[in-house]
């Protein structure tokens, strides 16, 4: 995870799940897990997860995870109000594109 701007974390591994037809991702290591709709006919392979929050004082705000398959790869962008990344999923050898793994 690079981060573009803001304070991200970068202390623990993210975690991008695709099954037949959604989406997990975690920032955190499963702290917070965003979820969305994954469409297999779509190209470019378009991904969406989100995760509706609320603050202290009762404000809405949103985690938002949106990415695109480049080759064997998801390259993505991270988001929050504290946080905007750029992240890079590489998909483990034993595995599909159903698991991935960002450093």
């Amino acid at each position: 995870m690079e981060t573009q701007q803001g304070i991200c974390p970068h202390d623990r591994m993210a975690a991008l799940r695709i099954d037949k037809k959604k989406i997990l991702f975690s920032p955190d290591n499963g702290a917070l897990v965003l979820t969305g709709i994954y469409h297999k006919k779509e190209h470019p392979r378009h991904l969406v997860a989100v995760l509706h929050r609320t603050d202290m004082d009762h404000k809405p705000y949103d985690l938002i995870f949106e990415g695109k398959a480049k080759d064997k790869n998801i390259i993505g962008t991270y988001g929050t109000p504290d946080c905007r990344a750029t992240i890079t999923f590489y998909r483990p050898h034993h595995y599909g594109l159903s698991n991935a793994i960002a450093h």
